[in-house]
């Protein structure tokens, strides 16, 4: 099938074009027929793989593909099978195209979207558990047999188990590493274990069903070709592919949403938390004459409309939130508590519901410690970042773990209700309150708190950050998801750990039980001017 997957041309869409020659430092490709390593020429296309490495994956690596790949896991052999079989000569792979060189490494680990979106296609293992497994219909036979049966003269055959289920049920979809090369990619043709599937940014079909010509050409999938074709109508929605298309848009608010994603997924190295999303982060970056920092430490710079300034977007983004769960996340010490890269939990994509923002103004401020004590501001910070973009490298001032934060804030009492526990989880789960003490007397809001305390830890001071206007009036019927602004602040509840403060929870004025017509931002009217280390 040179050059197309069931029929569709591989170079069909104009939205499916690579935009450009990949730039990326050192990059090389696998020659698929002399199997030796050979440097990109602006103009050569090539294939991608993505797959998982599994548990005993052999060792080979870019030291040695540079003398010949030989002895080559199954799935890897089979992949430079199907690149030549579908009329090309090179492919990339990262454990054999990504150099040892520690700044090369890092710069391409960096420059995923640059690589999966500048591959003509994607091949997707997602069949098997690991790269000794091999593709189906390749060197691994086909799990689910193909039925067909005559019914009073028709041949009735099985299209089998949709492909998309089959995706969803695999190992490659569990992993963090590939969700970036999937989303990330022009092209998708997927191996499952029963028959092979393709997914672009305009279309998808699957290689059990033959679909109308129309159908096959059509750009998006709407309401109309419903109409058109009614229940005769095979080919899958977007509601019903790996990635939709509106995952390819890039609008730079939902991000959030591609975190949460991602977040979900599994890691063999919590070092990996960020390295296995920088590629996303790199497409999602602001405008450079907005801003060019796209997250500090996985903290995304949100932006949802030019009003907004870089300040109020970060701000925003510290305001992550966890899925309603039963259990207490670990944490992942690699990384700052403020940032969700520092628990190994998924993340809700709360801060969606702030894309009309605080009340201004809201006086926060903003200063970056660096790995060598220096203490940076954010717009200054900002400036040096911009430069070295523009650069031939990129060497960004390097940041420690620390951020400075100057804000309004509140010492509260942190109380758990011990009759009221979880225990279907690794740590068991209290229902946590703060108590503020304020002119209405005290007030009680509900927590959310994702650090483990022993029996001793039910009752602790707490230090509350908070973001946003403090002086935005709050009704208990209010919540801070309103679609209208102003949003009410977000409370984010620190420790004192003696050198720093760390994030351990968050909470709203959410569901607090006040008379209704209460303005509940009157509990906040104890607050004072305060400076946090916060790591």
């Amino acid at each position: 099938m040179p050059k197309y997957a069931n029929g569709f041309e591989i170079n069909n869409h104009p939205s499916c074009h690579v935009q450009g020659a990949v730039t990326v430092s050192g990059f090389q490709l696998l020659n698929c027929t002399t199997r030796l390593l050979e440097s990109y020429s602006p103009g050569t296309e090539f294939v991608a793989l993505s797959y998982v490495w599994g548990q005993n994956s052999p060792k080979q690596d870019h030291q040695e593909a540079e003398h010949g790949a030989s002895n080559l896991p199954q799935t890897i052999e089979d992949a430079l099978e199907v690149t030549k079989h579908i009329g090309y000569n090179y492919i990339w792979i990262d454990r054999y195209c990504i150099p040892k060189s520690s700044s090369l490494k890092h710069d391409q680990i960096a420059s995923m979207d640059a690589i999966y979106k500048g591959s003509v296609v994607t091949i997707t293992a997602a069949c098997g558990s690991g790269s000794g497994s091999g593709l189906t219909g390749v060197s691994r036979n086909r799990r689910i047999a193909q039925s067909r049966v005559d019914v009073g003269g028709l041949d009735l055959v099985s299209a089998l188990t949709s492909p998309v289920t089959e995706v969803g049920k695999s190992t490659w979809i569990r992993r963090g590493w590939t969700y970036q090369e999937g989303l990330l990619s022009r092209r998708r043709l997927f191996f499952t274990e029963s028959q092979i599937y393709f997914e672009c940014c305009g279309n998808s079909c699957m290689e059990t069903v033959a679909e109308p010509k129309e159908l096959m050409q059509a750009q998006n999938y709407d309401k109309n070709l419903e109409q058109t074709y009614g229940d005769n109508r095979l080919i899958m929605s977007s509601r019903h592919r790996v990635f939709s298309s509106a995952d390819s848009s890039f609008n730079p608010w939902s991000i959030q949403f591609r975190i949460a994603e991602y977040t979900q997924r599994t890691l063999t190295f919590d070092s990996d938390r960020l390295d296995a999303f920088l590629g996303i982060f790199r497409v999602f970056r602001i405008p450079k004459s907005k801003c060019p920092i796209s997250h500090v430490w996985g903290v995304p710079v949100l932006w949802s409309n030019p009003r907004w300034t870089t300040t109020e977007g970060f701000a925003t983004g510290l305001c992550w939130t966890l899925p309603f769960r039963h259990y207490i996340p670990p944490r992942c010490l690699e990384f700052p508590s403020w940032s969700w890269a520092g628990w190994k939990t998924s993340i809700s994509p709360d801060a969606y519901y702030y894309r009309y923002g605080f009340k201004m103004p809201y006086e926060i401020d903003f200063t970056f410690e660096l790995t060598d004590g220096t203490l940076m501001p954010w717009d200054t910070y900002q400036s040096e970042y911009q430069s070295e973009l523009q650069s031939d490298r990129f060497l960004a001032p390097a940041l420690s773990r620390y951020l400075h934060v100057d804000g309004w804030s509140l010492e509260a009492l942190l109380i758990a209700n011990p009759s009221v526990t979880e225990h279907s989880g690794p740590s068991t789960l209290h229902r946590w309150e703060l108590v503020i003490e304020n002119v209405m007397g005290t007030t009680k809001i509900p927590a959310t708190i994702h650090k483990a305390y022993s029996e001793e830890g039910w009752e602790r001071k707490a230090d509350i950050l908070i973001i946003g206007n403090p002086e935005t009036p709050v009704s208990p019927q209010w919540t801070s998801y309103s679609k209208e602004p102003p949003c009410s602040p977000f409370l984010i509840v620190l420790e004192d750990m003696g050198s720093h403060h760390e994030r351990i929870g968050y909470a709203g004025l959410l569901n607090v039980h006040e008379k209704p017509g209460t303005d509940l931002s009157l509990c906040l009217k104890g607050r004072q001017r305060r400076r946090f280390r916060l790591g």
